[in-house]
């Protein structure tokens, strides 16, 4: 492991742990809606149970378990622990939990009270989140690349708040002059090629070597790319802005470039899984292979329908983009992250737990492919890949019944996970009640 972790500085296990297994639960409901609408969700991206699925997606899934990673990392990374914790991250967990249901209901009743509600709900969990953690992260002095691509993320999701929010706004008040294209570019451009993938990316610079035992990432990569693309994101939504001339050259060439960093990225974490020295192929490194694939895809597809528009139809384009992007990318290295680092928080809590209670290592702590076994989640992997290309098959033909196994698929898969979170949340406090129980029989021998 990598000597630089201030793993006594991690946070009660509750913490990250609330966000983790709370997040499939919002998979499974984005499944059912999508099996209840059928091919309706594909007739266009306003609607308001298309919004539904992806924002349950989004942010019930995605952005659960984005904030409880930050939660458990930050402290580990830098040593720096966020300040009351545990009552800071239930708060959070509960705002934000509310706040996707107010606001999930509201998109399918079309409720402005309900997206009203959302708004304060989601805005103040997520402003709470995000000074909460730049507070702490000013505080610390130690600068790394993991760290600093934490911060443009969040910085990033800062603003993909604030779009979202009046973009919220437009539909409980319709009477407000906005340009709903523009923003929705916008929204969508800082939600998934800023908070996500920066700090997707800036997470994999850690775990990718950590975990998958493979070479440090590149030297000019962990060191430029993550403030690159930030930058490119600034310039190009400037341009947007700007309205002077004919800027729609220059944003896609900017767009480009950043497309390029992305792809860049995955041909390289690719290029570190396959020339790694240990070959044991686990279940964590084929998610994030198929992610870096679905990433790869994701650009193909955005060169086609800008650079050289006619191979895909326009109108099909956002739902195949959208579904290879945050499903097929976004979800998949999610998927592997959670079934290293919930196994791994698990053997270090129960190890730590030992030794607090005098225990030494005298009992045996059931290692991480025993917390979750790697053939349980394979399982769920299959179905995962094949749920996802289904559903690119549904977009690419939005009329036809592949709709319904495709919601079948990625809600057993969802389901799956769960199953295997709580699995191991139970493995886990069991052998917490035979450590306890333990050291209790041993101070009345004594």
């Amino acid at each position: 492991m990598n000597t630089d972790l201030s793993l006594e500085q991690a946070p009660p296990i509750s913490v990250p742990f609330q966000f983790f297994v709370t997040a499939p639960l919002f998979g499974i409901v984005a499944s059912i809606i999508l099996l209840a609408y059928g091919p309706a969700i594909f007739t266009s991206r306003w609607n308001l149970e298309t919004l539904a699925v992806t924002h349950l997606l989004t942010l019930g899934f995605m952005g659960l378990v984005m904030c409880g990673a930050i939660l458990q990392m930050l402290p580990v990374l830098s040593g720096i622990t966020v300040p009351y914790v545990k009552p800071v991250g239930t708060l959070i967990h509960i705002l934000l939990v509310t706040g996707i249901i107010a606001l999930s209901i509201g998109f399918l009743a079309s409720s402005p009270v309900l997206m009203n509600t959302a708004i304060g709900l989601l805005g103040g969990g997520f402003g709470i989140f995000i000074v909460v953690i730049l507070m702490a992260m000013l505080r610390n002095k130690m600068t790394t690349q993991t760290l600093s691509a934490m911060r443009l993320a969040l910085i990033s999701l800062l603003f993909t708040v604030i779009l979202g929010i009046s973009l919220l706004g437009s539909f409980i008040w319709p009477d407000i002059n906005i340009n709903l294209a523009l923003l929705t570019e916008l929204h969508i451009a800082w939600g998934t090629l800023g908070w996500v993938s920066l700090l997707l990316i800036g997470v994999a610079f850690q775990v990718v070597p950590m975990f998958q035992m493979t070479n440090e990432y590149p030297r000019w990569m962990t060191r430029f790319l993550p403030s690159v693309l930030f930058g490119g994101l600034v310039v190009w939504t400037i341009i947007k802005l700007s309205g002077i001339g004919n800027p729609w050259h220059i944003a896609a060439f900017i767009m480009l470039i950043c497309i390029s960093g992305y792809v860049s990225f995955a041909i390289i974490t690719l290029w570190l899984q396959q020339s790694r020295k240990r070959k044991l192929r686990d279940t964590t490194l084929l998610f994030w292979r198929f992610a870096m694939l679905s990433a790869l895809a994701a650009a193909a597809l955005w060169a086609d329908h800008n650079l050289m528009p006619g191979l895909i139809n326009p109108e099909i384009y956002p739902f195949t983009l959208g579904i290879v992007l945050l499903a097929g990318f976004a979800v998949s290295v999610m998927n592997g992250m959670l079934y290293k680092i919930m196994p791994f928080l698990i053997w270090f809590h129960l190890q730590h737990h030992q030794l607090s209670l005098g225990l030494g290592r005298k009992y045996a702590i059931p290692n991480m492919k025993q917390i979750i076994p790697d053939q349980n989640a394979r399982y769920q992997l299959y179905l995962h890949i094949i749920g996802i290309l289904t559903l690119v098959l549904a977009s690419l033909f939005p009329t036809s019944w592949l709709v319904y196994p495709a919601g079948v698929m990625l809600m057993t898969s969802f389901s799956m996970l769960s199953f295997n979170q709580l699995r191991a949340v139970r493995l886990y406090r069991d052998y917490k009640r035979r450590l306890q129980a333990a050291s209790e029989a041993t101070s009345q021998t004594d």
